[in-house]
């Protein structure tokens, strides 16, 4: 069973998975934790397709200039990583085991939407062969919550889409795109509020034991 957690950046996804991890494992679960940096498939060849591809999608120098080779680039680079991870992460758990990822394609695919270069339509089209997990559970924090939480890059701010933009009125536009997901996905979506981290992970906790075969 493959969870991915989505929504704005500094929404919280990394921390959340890492927690809800640790519970799932409290509460005698097998789990794997890992991310799109760290993949967790251990079939050797799958294992060294997924490092190559990650090393180009995320190892690139931060004043790369990522438009040279245009978006249509990035947008099925990164649908090869998730359909790849998807085939042999799916392969390797079985029924039992659980995998938790911080995310999964789709808030690159609202961050192209929210640019304005694609409409989302297009982009879930294109991307309709693409696997989603079996649970994804989108936080819905406010782009006004999540904006003091940490440095954000130039494409986390909207800025390669327009010089003017602000964190937070480029997120705000991300983040109905990924409402338009959730709805189009069935995603369950959580609205962390004034919630602890613990108390968020523990209601993803709730929703993945709720999906679990008896």
């Amino acid at each position: 069973m493959i969870i991915a957690l989505e929504g704005i950046d500094g929404a919280g996804k990394t921390t959340t998975a890492a927690l809800v991890a640790q519970q799932l494992t409290e509460h005698g679960h097998s789990v794997v934790s890992t991310s799109k940096r760290n993949t967790a498939v251990r079939e050797p060849f799958a294992r060294e397709q997924l490092q190559a591809l990650a090393e180009r999608l995320w190892g690139v120098p931060h004043d790369a200039r990522l438009n040279a080779v245009g978006s249509l680039h990035w947008v099925f680079l990164n649908a090869s990583y998730f359909a790849a991870t998807h085939y042999a992460l799916s392969a390797e758990l079985g029924v039992r085991r659980i995998a938790v990822m911080d995310n999964w394609i789709n808030k690159l695919v609202a961050r192209m939407a929210s640019n304005g270069e694609f409409k989302l339509d297009e982009l879930l089209q294109m991307l309709a062969p693409l696997p989603q997990p079996d649970l994804v559970v989108m936080l819905d924090v406010s782009p006004e919550a999540a904006a003091g939480r940490r440095e954000f890059s130039d494409a986390e701010r909207g800025l390669l889409a327009s010089a003017d933009s602000t964190f937070e009125t480029f997120q705000a536009i991300v983040r109905d795109n990924l409402l338009l997901m959730a709805d189009h996905y069935h995603w369950d979506v959580i609205t962390p509020g004034e919630a602890t981290a613990d108390e968020v992970a523990s209601e993803v906790v709730r929703l993945v034991e709720g999906r679990l075969p008896d």
